[in-house]
């Protein structure tokens, strides 16, 4: 199986860590090449409130197998704020992952769906390919997605939408059916819908909002020490540009790492001796109060979400994408101060989906994938590429013309040596000028070729990105029905943080 080169993908940080870990070893916990099975730590209320949830979204049988399990070894974690249709591929490719990685160390995958961010802008779209670039959206209400719906004449848009840019396949109908069946809870339904996809793998799915009584015990401490998690992080990202990398995450000083959620928004907490909420203040007794009384509102941040899983989940390894490996290298500390076992962050798996139709115009132009990334300079060498045997030739021929011509008129007379030189550069560069201009005008002339470059550029890299940062799955799913088998069977012989050309259909 092909790949990228990591260069193409990478930079900084995850670069180091997929390429050169010891590098960056320092900044983590574990070698995530060594990873060391652990006995759970997953208490019998977590596993119940699992259990439940996974009933409420219709889970396969081979959840509940994977969740009767969670007593034995430490699960392998993924997670992604919920997505419309689960939105980027890699979305689903950090689920492969975790789902491998899970197989591979006798354990089961649990993905965290983290719905209480609440950054709809991200989330309430997908692109699809079909002729162009496509986008999908719909409004989505502000507030934590855990409290979002998404309304039927929405839902009915996006099926439309779909229906409208997809091919008439015999898959199509049931696909579409099965995104109408799904919840109308935003973040339900994402769980739903991934679930579905990975129905094969027990991949297990939670919602932070199921554990507010169990994480008690946490934000306990983050309310004691209101500030150590910002100051570990921002020390620790401050170290990491001094190292020459860019840090990740960077927060206010006085800013607390919860969020306190009153009428369906977040409202930011800081702290100078005393709590401050909006315009409300706490003490510390009154703000432990708070979190005894209201568990449900006492939520987590960008800093202490990872700590909420892993206090809860006692995870063995996290599936992690490249921002989120920089991420983690500020998070020792803080992991290690809050007195929870860090995991080992493995890197997620990626891919680039080729349609045989992009395939054909690989092939037919002798092209390499990441050519497709610059498809203007795929379009000059090519049109050059048509050209250049023809003028070459000729220029070989006028060279040789001129040469008889220069040593003729030499002896006739010295004196017109120079001139004879002068006017063979001077045809030399007529020709080139001619030869561009002849490009130019077969550039012109050839709109198949034109549109057959940037159809497949525009497949490959939409927007000049990564396609699983862009396009959505199903309209692959629409088309090769089995294409999430094809990408779990293409990964169980990658390296974690390798990028497969995945080839698709015949």
């Amino acid at each position: 199986m092909l790949s990228l080169d990591p260069r193409l993908y990478l930079s900084g940080l995850p670069l180091d860590y997929f390429t050169n870990f010891c590098k960056v070893a320092s900044y983590f916990s574990a070698d995530y090449h060594t990873i060391m099975s652990k006995k759970s730590a997953i208490s019998d209320e977590v596993i119940s409130s699992i259990e439940s949830y996974n009933r409420e979204i219709g889970a396969s049988s081979l959840v509940f197998e994977n969740i009767a399990r969670l007593q034995e070894n430490s699960p392998v974690v993924t997670g992604q704020q919920p997505c419309l249709l689960t939105g980027p591929l890699f979305v689903v490719y950090k689920a492969l992952t975790a789902v491998l990685l899970a197989e591979k160390h006798g354990t089961v995958p649990i993905f965290w769906n983290a719905s209480e961010d609440d950054d709809a802008v991200e989330v309430n779209h997908i692109w699809v390919h079909n002729t162009k670039l496509e986008e999908i959206s719909i409004s989505l209400e502000s507030g934590p997605f855990f409290t979002s719906d998404i309304s039927p004449q929405e839902k009915t848009h996006v099926i439309t939408m779909l229906r409208e840019l997809t091919p008439p396949t015999e898959f199509r109908e049931p696909v579409l059916d099965m995104i109408s069946a799904s919840s109308e809870r935003f973040s339900q339904m994402f769980s739903q819908l991934l679930s579905t996809l990975c129905s094969e793998y027990g991949l297990i799915m939670v919602e932070p909002h199921l554990f507010y009584e169990h994480a008690i015990p946490l934000y306990e401490q983050l309310i004691t020490h209101p500030l150590r998690a910002t100051a570990l992080v921002n020390e620790a990202g401050n170290h990491l540009e001094d190292m020459g990398y860019k840090r990740q995450v960077h927060k206010p000083a006085e800013m607390c790492s919860f969020f306190i959620l009153e009428r369906g928004h977040r409202h930011s907490v800081t702290f100078d001796g005393v709590f401050h909420v909006e315009d409300e203040s706490f003490t510390t007794p009154e703000m432990l109060a708070y979190l005894y009384d209201h568990p449900g509102q006492v939520i987590s941040s960008v800093i202490s979400r990872p700590l909420v899983q892993d206090f809860l989940l006692s995870t063995a390894a996290y599936c992690a994408g490249p921002g989120e490996v920089s991420y983690f290298a500020q998070m020792k500390r803080v992991y290690e101060f809050f007195k929870v076992k860090e995991p080992a962050i493995v890197p997620r798996l990626g891919a680039t989906l080729m349609e045989p139709k992009v395939r054909k115009v690989l092939e037919k132009y002798a092209l390499e994938v990441s050519e497709l990334r610059e498809p203007e300079k795929v379009l000059k060498s090519i049109v050059k590429e048509n050209i250049e045997e023809f003028f070459d030739v000729q220029k070989k021929e006028v060279f040789q013309i001129m040469g008889g011509i220069q040593e003729y008129i030499t002896q006739v007379d010295e004196s017109l040596k120079r001139t004879g030189a002068a006017m063979t550069n001077h045809i030399l560069q007529d020709l080139k000028r001619l030869e561009d201009k002849t490009a130019s005008a077969l550039k012109k002339k050839n709109e198949i070729v034109l549109q057959q470059i940037m159809k497949a550029s525009s497949n490959t890299f939409p927007n000049n990105a990564l396609q699983e940062r862009m396009l959505n799955i199903f309209q692959y799913i629409i088309r090769y029905d089995t294409v999430v088998e094809a990408i779990y069977e293409s990964f169980r012989h990658a390296v974690p943080g390798e990028h497969l050309i995945l080839p698709l259909g015949d």
